[in-house]
């Protein structure tokens, strides 16, 4: 048995769930389990998992992403997706270009970005659109939203389903949802964070025995103790599906996060359940999980891969360079004042320093054979 991690140990009340029983009985019979494949079972468990039942988002679900918050955000990405599609048809003319979203939510980034691309009607037929998604309610709402506005497209579950060709990727706030595993310094090494059961059968971190875990980057300072350092176990296997489908054929990838730029020490689980920050080893199966990306990290991976890699800048930066101010006074133009303002506070949120603006970052990821998309330039790579 695992000792518990003294320098974070929290136990949770009220999580009995139908997901919560089964996770007590795989630790009572099995030990201590690592981070990650707790957090994995929480968010996909084929019957009970978050992300398979669960409709988060809105106002009734437990979080809002960018494209609810304003259509300002979806025409950006949009008229960004229409550069960039247009270049990739100049390179493949004889090919329709993948327009592929891993994780679309409700479908409302999608249906701006469509809505933008209806502005090149000669582009906007040589698109194919593919979702990602595996939520089955999910589904029915993406489905709703596209059908609703005349958009064909299909479903799959998983990227290396989409048929190979020219691509466009777009993932806003997908990698975060990765399951994460978390090492502790401890004495001269790094210990692996476990979820185990206190006393009272209720969930609690522990740390477990020396990780076996390899480390390929660590930040620039010596550890103290207790220190706390991340890593995806999932997110190299990802990288090297959508490099082995940028190689193949041209394209491009947009990341949209929330993260860092360099590796860090730090504890960044955080869970969301209606509305509110709870603890995320409460009632399993029923709220979202998640951490900051490793944007370092994750521009190591792809450069391995033979991808290019441009940024992350931060999402105002992002958005700013690619038209933010004069899109919001276009839409400002002629509104009365309740729209004005609300149009105002939604732009505050997605590039305000404070807000959206510096946390979330932006990176792209290209074939070899393709230079910087806008905003990026070869001064963007890392």
């Amino acid at each position: 048995m695992a000792a518990p991690d003294a320098s974070r140990v929290e136990t949770t009340e009220g999580d009995d769930t139908p997901l919560a029983e089964q996770l007590r009985a795989r630790i009572h019979a099995s030990g201590p389990m690592p981070l990650a494949a707790f957090v994995l079972a929480c968010l996909h468990d084929p019957v009970h998992g978050y992300y398979r039942n669960h409709q988060p988002l809105g106002m009734a679900g437990d979080f809002i992403t960018a494209p609810e918050i304003s259509q300002l955000f979806g025409e950006i990405i949009g008229a960004w997706t229409v550069v960039v599609a247009e270049a990739l048809r100049n390179a493949e003319p004889n090919d329709a270009v993948r327009l592929i979203e891993l994780g679309p939510g409700r479908g409302t980034l999608m249906s701006d970005v469509l809505r933008v691309a209806q502005s090149r009607p000669e582009l906007a037929g040589k698109l194919g659109v593919h979702l990602v998604e595996q939520n089955e309610r999910l589904r029915e709402q993406q489905r709703s939203t596209l059908e609703s506005n005349g958009h064909q497209f299909s479903f799959h579950d998983a990227l290396e389903d989409v048929p190979c060709g020219p691509s466009i990727l777009l993932a806003n706030e997908f990698f975060d949802c990765l399951p994460i595993d978390q090492l502790v310094w401890q004495g001269d090494s790094w210990r692996l964070r476990c979820v185990g059961l206190d006393d009272s059968h209720q969930f609690q971190l522990q740390c477990g025995e020396q990780a076996s875990i390899e480390l390929t980057q660590l930040p620039e300072q010596a550890p103290e103790q207790s220190a706390t350092l991340e890593t995806c176990p999932e997110l190299p296997e990802l990288v090297s599906k959508l490099a082995t489908r940028l190689r193949a054929s041209p394209g491009v990838a947009l990341i949209i996060d929330y993260g860092t730029s360099e590796t860090t020490y730090g504890d960044t689980l955080q869970a969301i359940r209606n509305h509110q920050h709870v603890d995320p080893l409460s009632r399993p199966g029923e709220t979202d999980i998640t951490a900051h990306v490793n944007f370092a990290e994750l521009a190591r991976l792809a450069r391995r891969n033979d991808l290019n890699v441009y940024g992350p800048m931060p999402q105002a930066q992002f958005l700013t360079e690619l038209g933010l101010v004069q899109r919001l006074a276009k839409l400002m133009n002629g509104a009365d004042a309740a729209t004005r303002n609300q149009l105002e506070l939604a732009a505050g949120r997605l590039a305000a320093p404070g807000a959206m603006g510096n946390v979330f970052k932006v990176m792209a990821l290209t074939s070899p054979q393709i230079g910087p998309p806008p905003p990026f330039t070869l001064e963007s790579q890392p």
